[in-house]
């Protein structure tokens, strides 16, 4: 009966180390959700752990969808930075998928928008 205990204890305290060892998204940069003057020239992936990026999609309303290109190839790093084309006002979606050490395989979104920068009319 102990030794039984002992066991479900132990897979009771192993669940939150094994959940903590997947690398989530920490931080972006645009961060998520963030309003913008002007257009950011790449953006900035940070997670908790070290994963290798395997896609990175841009999507922006009535434009066709942008593969962007995976920064650091088959490497395992905490952070990415990849290049953006210019973009123009609007609201973007940046889709991630990655894969961590574990082989686990992740993905996440990261939404901004940018605003017409001051003194320029948006074309109608």
């Amino acid at each position: 009966m102990f030794r039984a205990l002992v066991v479900a204890a132990l897979m009771v305290l192993a669940v939150p180390v094994v959940a903590q060892a997947h690398a989530v998204l920490i931080s972006s940069q645009p961060a998520e959700g963030a309003t913008i003057a002007e257009a950011p020239a790449d953006i900035t992936l940070t997670f908790a752990g070290d994963v290798r990026v395997v896609s990175l999609v841009l999507k922006h309303d009535g434009d066709p969808d942008l593969s962007l290109p995976v920064p650091g190839g088959p490497t395992f790093a905490r952070s990415t930075q990849a290049p953006l084309p210019a973009l123009a006002p609007g609201a973007y979606r940046l889709e991630w998928r990655t894969i961590a050490k574990d082989m686990h395989a992740m993905s996440g979104v990261v939404n901004f928008t940018i605003t017409e920068p001051p003194g320029e009319p948006m074309p109608h």
